[in-house]
């Protein structure tokens, strides 16, 4: 009895199914779409399409992520997902875990390729003062041995990597069954209501992203955490959870210009039972071990940086996704924290400030998160593709950052959605009953309307309506499963129609950019202005910004999927 049974065959199941063929494991597979496990088994010969039959031969059930409850669960058998397959079939040296509600995507891959840069030059340095010819002449086809791999929840299957050195994206599904994995950093970038169709409650889905903390050997969370931290590591909670490391002991590793664990093995058996080190950021609270406020980064307490900013609001001018300078208001999941965590988290890896600084520039932009598509229209100031948003949070943030806004959203119905709809409803019932009470009942009602509003916010939606930025939008267009719920949610505040898909969309918005241009050539010929003269303000511009604020498997395989084919049709401008 040692066969595996790969259950569900997704991404990451599909490397488990590569990587256990490659060891020559006897391996049974099973989909809920049949085609596609027909398919898998035509692929790799050597698998068996599993049935009850099969059980007694079966000792590890390798789960999809998505996957909670299913027949074939055996109580009997070890449940693995791939993060433990990555763990048990690779000798790791250095492997960081990083989880969160959003942003957790874009931080890794700016911690992996400001990691490489680093370790790329160390690469250089020590070829030339080695100065030796064989190792030059093989440098361009010898890959750089301390290179680090994302993986992980980032769509690249943690099965299918061969290195020792590895950073994971990890999901609050994958966090639930994870049994071998020890990391040298867990970094837990924020924890905000989300997933509620699979958990009942915000604490459910907190503990489970702070799983991570019990196979980590630090970690890195926003401060906001910290308390709840401390709650769930109570049961192993021996000394004062937060305390800071000191400066010195960090400059001593800065100075080294090495990873801090570069000479340290990660034994998993040794890291079973102990509290973590923790340290902390945060974009407002200096006593944080890392914190950006009012233009200055601070450590421990101590300034050590100051960055320019164009007032005195707590912004950084550097855009990462696009290498321009564009300002973005720091608050809770902004591109501002992604900033905070990637520097802090390279930081604890051993880097210099001024090193992780000036990498910024370097890096390249993630695909479907505010990136910007090119076009020729001068009535057209940005289209963004944001494919990547599937919930209203990530939205609101992107659309504070604009004025003039065609929004495009819509996407899979989800409970978060119902429950944000309930909630309003409940909140205007109790706003319309306000009327004619005295001073008195109008407060006591007012509160009551604000711990309503709290609870949907903390517990379920995870999402205000009363914070949207709907001054900034002049259009929404509402497409897929819930676009009837998504128009009965924003019709009373912006101007939004349903329509079937993003072709009827584009037409639609194609409409509009070609009455903004007759209006204008009219305006020019009243005033006898030449419209080939006349400036088009960034003010008069519309800005399409698709942001769907929902998941997309109702209409697409995923998120990436969308995203393509928004980019495939708005390339039309």
């Amino acid at each position: 009895m040692s066969g595996y049974l790969i259950l569900g065959l997704g991404i990451s199941n599909l490397g488990a199914v590569k990587l256990l063929t490659k060891l020559q494991k006897k391996i049974f597979i099973w989909d809920d779409n049949l085609e596609l496990t027909k398919l898998v088994h035509k692929k790799y010969p050597g698998t068996i399409v599993f049935d009850d039959s099969y059980e007694p031969e079966i000792k590890f059930v390798v789960l999809s992520p998505g996957i909670k409850s299913h027949k074939f669960l055996y109580d009997s058998k070890i449940k693995l997902n791939e993060v433990d397959l990555l763990f048990k079939f690779n000798k790791i040296r250095q492997a960081i875990g990083c989880t969160g509600s959003f942003n957790k995507t874009t931080s890794v891959l700016n911690i992996s390729q400001i990691m490489n840069l680093h370790y790329e030059k160390l690469y250089i340095s020590e070829k030339e003062k080695r100065k030796d010819t064989k190792l030059k002449e093989t440098s361009e086809k010898k890959n750089n041995p301390d290179k680090i791999i994302h993986c992980g929840n980032i769509g690249i299957s943690c099965s299918s990597i061969e290195s020792d050195n590895v950073i994971v994206e990890l999901s609050s599904y994958q966090l639930e069954t994870i049994k071998n994995a020890h990391f040298d950093l867990g970094i837990i970038t924020n924890i905000k209501p989300h997933h509620f169709d699979r958990y009942d409650n915000l604490k459910d889905y907190r503990n489970a992203k702070f799983n991570l903390m019990n196979m980590s050997k630090k970690v890195l969370l926003d401060y906001e955490l910290l308390s709840d931290a401390k709650q769930f590591l109570k049961p192993n909670l021996t000394q004062d959870l937060h305390s800071n490391v000191k400066l010195s002991k960090l400059s001593k590793h800065y100075e080294s210009n090495k990873p801090m664990n570069q000479n340290e093995s990660t034994n998993s058996k040794e890291m079973l039972h102990k509290v973590p080190e923790i340290l902390t950021m945060s974009c407002s609270e200096t006593d944080a071990d890392f914190c950006f406020k009012m233009g200055k980064i601070y450590e421990n307490g101590q300034e050590v940086l100051q960055i320019n900013s164009s007032n005195d609001s707590n912004e950084i001018n550097a855009d990462i996704n696009t290498n321009k300078n564009v300002n973005y208001t720091s608050e809770s999941t902004n591109i501002t924290d992604i900033n905070l965590c990637t520097y802090a988290a390279c930081r604890i890896l051993g880097l210099s400030p001024n090193f992780i600084l000036d990498s910024f520039a370097k890096l390249n932009p993630l695909e479907h998160r505010r990136e910007k598509l090119a076009h020729k229209s001068k009535f057209i100031g940005e289209i963004i593709n944001d494919s990547k948003s599937t919930n209203l949070i990530c939205s609101r943030h992107i659309i504070k950052g604009y004025t003039n806004i065609i929004w495009i959203a819509g996407g899979k119905l989800t409970r978060d959605l119902k429950s944000l709809h309930q909630n309003q409803l409940s909140i205007n019932q109790l706003s319309a009953d306000l009327h004619g009470t005295d001073s008195r009942k109008h407060k006591e009602k007012a509160e009551f309307s604000e711990g309503i509003l709290s609870n949907t916010e903390t517990e379920q939606a995870g999402f205000s309506i009363e914070t949207f930025p709907f001054k900034n939008i002049k259009k929404a267009y509402f497409f897929g499963e819930n676009s009837s719920l998504m128009h009965e949610i924003f019709k009373n505040e912006i101007n939004c129609e349903i329509k079937k898909d993003l072709n009827e969309i584009f037409t639609n918005i194609k409409e509009i950019v070609e009455n903004q241009k007759i209006a204008k050539q009219q305006n020019c010929e009243n005033s006898k202005i030449n419209i080939k003269k006349e400036k088009q303000t960034s003010l008069d511009k519309i800005n399409i910004i698709f942001s769907p604020g929902a998941p997309s498997q109702d209409m697409y395989k995923n998120f990436e999927q969308r995203g393509r084919h928004f980019k495939d049709i708005f390339s039309g401008f």
